[in-house]
């Protein structure tokens, strides 16, 4: 009897690492149903680095970043929101997107994303004026998608 037990464990414990290793070979593929054959495209400018991205509670995803149009000198921050599927969540900003003016400045990159407790998101990155001095730039959006004027100067710091 003490032997036929340990063999049952013994078979528990390999049919749980077994059953673990084929979803782990799983998970690691596209999954084709999410956005167009398993990505997501976002253009909202025609220069555009993403800095960050955050999966809310409720799987919908944020994702924010920095856009310049080709010969400007007016780098902005973009926010996005898409719904699990990958569809973009229109609820959020305008049409899914708000997109931050930083000013007359030379670049700006992106550099991260975090969900605060409330569900405010706070957007971070570095802004370089044409004399090359750059500054640390915070962007807070509220629930909504829209910049929270209650934060720093106007919704950044």
């Amino acid at each position: 009897m003490k032997h036929l037990l340990g063999k049952l464990l013994i078979l528990a414990i390999f049919a749980t690492a077994t059953s673990v290793f084929v979803k782990a070979q799983v998970a690691g593929q596209i999954d084709r149903t999410f956005g167009d054959n398993g990505l997501v495209k976002v253009q909202y400018g025609s220069n555009m680095t993403a800095g960050g991205l955050v999966i809310q509670p409720d799987r919908k995803i944020v994702v924010a970043g920095v856009l310049t149009q080709t010969g400007s000198n007016n780098p902005r921050f973009f926010i996005a929101r898409y719904n699990s599927n990958g569809s973009p969540d229109l609820t959020f900003g305008t049409n899914g997107v708000t997109v931050t003016a930083l000013g007359n400045l030379n670049s700006a990159f992106g550099s991260g994303l975090v969900r605060q407790p409330d569900g405010k998101l706070v957007a971070v990155g570095t802004v370089c004026c044409t004399a090359g001095d750059c500054d640390v730039v915070a962007a807070r959006y509220g629930t909504s998608g829209f910049l929270d004027t209650t934060f720093g100067n106007g919704g950044l710091s």
